[in-house]
């Protein structure tokens, strides 16, 4: 299991930064780097399919990583935490389209846990965007949206659509709780029949 904690864009090789990243990654935190969006998508691209944790919070990731963040999860297996927070990935009308395209994955993703995009310049429209693409989503259980342009309306639909996804996570962890004490209990019940049929 690697993890890897970069040291800011001027010490950073970025081909040597990419050949770390490999199958055996499963978080990557590159929080406060001051990277480049060109860089930022070419890190999404190079994502293995093992990562669960990536920090991207800090640098000057914008629509490119934004978009290549959106195909990503579309097609996302493993990957559940995912901070954006302090990057203007909403600037320019190519910032508010790679919202859209964030907001249409997240209605389809099916293994994210939580995102968060605090201080990253999102609009009415994006968080509108968000707050529609939750009512399909039903594994996110947080959506950091603070210090950005989110409607009262927007925040309160997000803020119940998690709290109705959360209680549904702590149910499913109960159902498989359960399921683990029962298996363990017949397991123990062999073993003592075993024992028992021996002591015969």
């Amino acid at each position: 299991m690697m993890v890897y904690r970069g040291e800011g864009e001027n010490s950073i090789d970025v081909s040597h930064l990419l050949s770390k990243i490999d199958h055996n990654t499963c978080s990557l935190d590159l929080r406060n780097q001051l990277l480049s969006d060109g860089l930022g998508e070419a890190i999404v691209r190079s994502l293995p399919a093992t990562l669960v944790v990536l920090e991207l919070g800090g640098n000057n990731f914008s629509s490119m990583t934004l978009s290549a963040l959106a195909v990503l999860l579309r097609h996302n297996t493993s990957l559940q935490h995912i901070s954006l927070d302090s990057n203007p990935v909403n600037s320019g009308n190519k910032g508010i389209e790679s919202v859209n395209m964030l907001a249409e994955s997240l209605g389809k993703n099916k293994v994210l846990r939580t995102l968060s995009l605090k201080r990253c310049g999102i609009s009415l429209q994006g968080c509108s965007a968000l707050s529609k693409a939750l009512q399909r989503n039903t594994t996110l259980v947080g959506l950091d949206i603070e210090c950005n342009n989110c409607a009262e309306s927007d925040a309160l639909s997000i803020k119940e659509q998690l709290s109705h996804n959360s209680k549904q996570y702590c149910d499913e962890l109960a159902v498989e709780a359960n399921a683990r004490e029962v298996e363990l209990n017949e397991s123990l019940l062999k073993l003592q029949e075993q024992e028992n049929i021996k002591k015969e």
